[in-house]
């Protein structure tokens, strides 16, 4: 501590914990990053104090090169440990299969470090392409140019859109985008699965669970010009994302997990509703929703733990005062435990002491 110039020197600010282990876990190193500065008052006298912000951190480094395991140091943000925490990216990639060299295949996911993401409108003005059509078809622009990507974060409902502006002139040639552009480029979600808690490891497949697209919404009939109008049909210009997720594990110390995940897209028809002048302009909108749905259990679908409690004295068998004989009625005799027996016992032992003590 200055105490002239009101600072604190060397202050520690961070702290950084670096354990270098093996393939085996068997751990090799551990190293101490330490963060210091020089922290000045406010007033200069010390008097005021100063807030700082301190960091501590742990990172671990697999040292063999030589083993799968290496790629575990691949720099990737997770989103809980292990449940998500509302407002972090959905963990989300691309199931592989790669040759290991060997006569069975692995499997791991292509991590994405934005997260799952959906389409977000680039320009100031919304549209989905973020640079100019030039000499392309506008739909072959969309497949060259994707839309620009905003993440999906856990547990927040959210949608997002972008604009395709027309002219008249590349309306009206409908033959050449209509009937293919019933699936595309509203599936572009680049990803696959999504981990099923915000820490998933992409090394284990099984921590991931898949996006399932849902067809059975969309009608049969693909997208096609209507014969005679400016109309294209069934036109694939949304698609809803719905994540089901609970809590999992300590009831006092909840964990959430994504149970699963679907897109479920929808259609409608396109039609040019302004004048069919050359050079009128047109926008028609693409967009994604995401909605999240808790899974909860009804009170006859759980049950609380009942320990058995544990009796204070022991269990006595049942013949354990045999040949004692109990008598219920006249002509009827049960054999087995009872307090007659018991007491009769007890009064002659009595007796016994205290003729004892005369």
């Amino acid at each position: 501590w200055d105490a002239a110039s009101g600072v604190c020197r060397n202050a520690l600010v961070g702290l950084r914990l670096n354990v270098a282990h093996d393939a085996a876990g068997l751990v090799q190193a551990a190293t101490l990053d330490v963060t210091v500065a020089d922290l000045a008052s406010q007033d200069g006298s010390g008097s005021s104090g100063v807030a700082v912000e301190q960091r501590f951190e742990v990172a671990f480094l697999n040292t063999d090169s030589n083993t799968t395991a290496s790629s575990s140091r691949v720099d990737r943000i997770v989103s809980g440990n292990p449940g998500y925490i509302q407002g972090r990216p959905v963990q989300a990639g691309v199931l592989v299969e790669l040759d290991a060299g060997t006569n069975e295949e692995k499997i791991a996911v292509e991590y994405h470090r934005e997260g799952l993401a959906m389409m977000a409108a680039p320009g100031t003005r919304g549209q989905c392409l973020p640079a100019s059509k030039a000499s392309e078809r506008w739909v072959d622009a969309l497949r060259t140019q994707p839309a620009s990507r905003t993440p999906v974060q856990f547990k927040v409902d959210a949608s997002s859109s972008c604009t395709v502006e027309l002219e008249y002139e590349e309306f009206e040639d409908m033959t050449s985008w209509c009937s293919d552009f019933s699936r595309f480029p509203i599936f572009q979600l680049e990803a696959d699965v999504v981990g099923i808690y915000g820490n998933a490891d992409p090394l284990h497949a099984y921590e991931w669970v898949p996006i399932e697209v849902d067809y059975t919404k969309l009608l049969k009939t693909k997208a096609n010009p209507f014969p005679g109008a400016l109309v294209c049909e069934n036109v694939v210009d949304r698609l809803d994302i719905e994540i089901m997720w609970t809590n999992s594990g300590d009831v006092h110390n909840p964990q959430p997990m994504i149970l699963a995940i679907r897109a479920v897209p929808a259609q409608s028809n396109w039609q040019w509703r302004k004048a069919p002048v050359p050079g009128t302009k047109q926008t028609f909108t693409l967009s994604h929703t995401v909605t999240y749905i808790e899974h909860t259990l009804d009170a006859e679908d759980s049950s609380t733990y009942k320990p058995e409690v544990s009796t204070i004295l022991p269990q006595l068998a049942y013949d354990v005062f045999y040949p004692f004989d109990i008598l219920v009625s006249p002509g009827v005799v049960v054999r087995g435990p009872s307090f007659g027996p018991v007491a009769l016992y007890l009064a002659l032992l009595l007796h016994q002491l205290a003729a004892a003590l005369r």
